[in-house]
């Protein structure tokens, strides 16, 4: 009986002291890493000007299709009266149909719609509906050139952590805007622009969290202002915990920022 209860008493001193190196370990890995922030990719950051989309104002409210369906009522807002950016935002009422109604941006003329941009070649009316919420619109110049940056949510997909679709324009040439859509990502702020490398040429940080998480993030470089190449070379290891993001420094590759 005796042996029983020091073997007991053994296994529960081992299994305390085993917790104990393991706590030891964990927080010898935390105080190696940093939850992971954006301002901590680069040194400095791009100078830019957001628009406040609490001065936004209404142009119009007007039903677009009233029918067995449903109602769908479209609003229009202007964001900037001096640069001409304006925004289309479509609420429904009792409709499950597939419209042709959808969300878009404006600019000096140009109307866009937000799902068209998204899907590409790929889009249709029956791909799913980007109920759009802007978070951000930034404008900014880099390497003579003008960009206006559109950060959109995704309001049909309510989550704890939801990604951001950025669609970065070109408006250098106002006869010749040109959009790249960056697709959903983690950013909602101009920080995952830059130009990390110090080469003359925009960089865009991407990385996803939440439910579409990714455990790296790479630096792409803007090619012939059109689209922008992974640097497989450059990327940042981000361990998702249940208190946050965190920067494994070990196995990260990138040394642009506040390391």
């Amino acid at each position: 009986m005796k042996r029983i209860f020091l073997f007991g008493l053994l296994f529960t001193i081992n299994l305390n002291f085993g917790q104990d190196v393991n706590n030891e370990i964990l927080d010898s890995v935390k105080s190696n890493n940093s939850l992971f922030s954006y301002s901590l990719l680069s040194r400095d950051s791009l100078k830019c000007q957001y628009i406040d989309l609490n001065q936004a104002k209404m142009v119009y409210s007007k039903v677009v299709n009233s029918s067995h369906h449903g109602i769908i009522t479209e609003q229009k807002f202007i964001l900037d009266d001096q640069a001409k950016i304006y925004y289309y935002k479509h609420n429904f009422a009792n409709t499950n149909a597939q419209v042709k109604q959808r969300d878009a941006v404006e600019l000096e003329g140009h109307k866009y719609n937000i799902d068209s941009l998204y899907y590409g070649r790929r889009y249709n009316y029956k791909k799913p509906y980007i109920f759009s919420s802007l978070v951000n619109v930034a404008k900014f110049n880099f390497n003579n050139q003008k960009y206006i940056a559109f950060y959109i949510q995704d309001l049909s997909n309510p989550v704890t952590l939801p990604n951001t679709l950025i669609l970065l324009f070109d408006i250098s040439d106002l006869k010749n805007i040109f959009c790249i859509s960056l697709g959903f990502q983690a950013s909602e702020d101009l920080k995952c622009f830059n130009d990390f490398d110090k080469d003359g040429f925009l960089d865009y940080a991407d990385w996803r969290q939440g439910y579409d998480y990714q455990k790296k993030l790479y630096r792409y470089k803007l090619n012939n202002k059109r689209r922008f190449i992974i640097e497989k070379k450059d990327f940042v290891v981000i361990e998702e915990d249940v208190s946050g993001y965190y920067i494994n420094f070990k196995e990260s590759n990138w040394s642009y920022g506040q390391w």
